[in-house]
């Protein structure tokens, strides 16, 4: 039986995961739509595509794996040749103002946050001491610098008492402790991916950072073939961690 809270818990975990991803790239995405950049792609996953639809000009895609996402703009390489001559410079992220760029990335860093905001001061909320929610965020962030795998990972006992590992946590208790547990749970991993994706580490949020601060600095952009060779080792490097991430805390959970 413990064995099937652990598998549930689990799922439903990973579900929050995907729900936290796809709300961070849902941030990008309306900035994008905002600054009325050419969308090529609104992707959740990594990896060949499992289905997509098709809405001119995006493509609504869901891939193998669950490890991240991206919205995908029209610039230099994104597009073949004859199709980006045909997009407007305006709807160009390459040829867009940095501020416009520095707000398109900010955005979905700022949409974790707010899922994080909202979800302490709900699991807060009904403790019964909304106060706790600035509390909660505080440990969320401290911990972050800790330990990476405890805010996916809510190892110890449960709020009964009874003795959970990782996310069977999310299923076990009572009613009101459930629920609590599911929103702390969410509060920390949004705390975690804003963290993250802060971290100046391509393809992160927090590398395509630098990369404008370099235009603005020096008035051009980092060589493409530099932004390939980062680009390309720092997206290994960081599917092969996701992976080792998963696999610590799936094998916690079971073992």
């Amino acid at each position: 039986m413990g064995f099937l809270i652990e598998i549930a818990g689990i799922l439903i975990g990973v579900g929050y995961i995907l729900f936290s991803i796809t709300f961070h790239e849902f941030g990008h995405f309306i900035m994008a739509k905002a600054f009325k950049f050419h969308i090529i792609e609104f992707a959740i996953g990594f990896g060949p595509k499992l289905f997509s639809v098709r809405k001119k000009p995006t493509e609504y895609s869901v891939r193998w794996l669950p490890l991240g996402g991206y919205v995908l703009v029209a610039q230099k390489d994104a597009l073949e040749d004859d199709e980006l001559r045909n997009v407007p410079l305006y709807k160009r992220y390459d040829k867009t103002k940095p501020w416009k760029a520095l707000l398109f990335l900010a955005n979905g860093i700022f949409f974790n946050l707010i899922l994080a905001v909202v979800a302490a001061f709900i699991a807060s909320a009904i403790k019964g001491n909304i106060g706790d929610g600035f509390m909660l965020l505080g440990d969320n962030i401290s911990g972050f610098f800790q330990n990476y795998v405890e805010l996916f990972n809510f190892s110890g006992a449960s709020p009964s008492g009874e003795s959970s590992s990782s996310f069977g946590r999310l299923i076990t208790g009572n009613a009101q402790e459930i629920v609590v547990t599911n929103f702390s749970y969410l509060a920390a991993l949004n705390i975690g991916l804003m963290i993250f994706n802060l971290l100046p580490f391509p393809p992160l949020d927090g590398f395509k950072f630098t990369e404008v601060f370099f235009e603005i600095l020096f008035k051009k952009q980092l060589p493409r073939k530099l932004q390939i060779g980062l680009y390309f080792t720092g997206f290994v490097i960081l599917i092969l961690f996701s992976i080792a991430i998963f696999g610590a805390v799936i094998a916690n959970s079971i073992i």
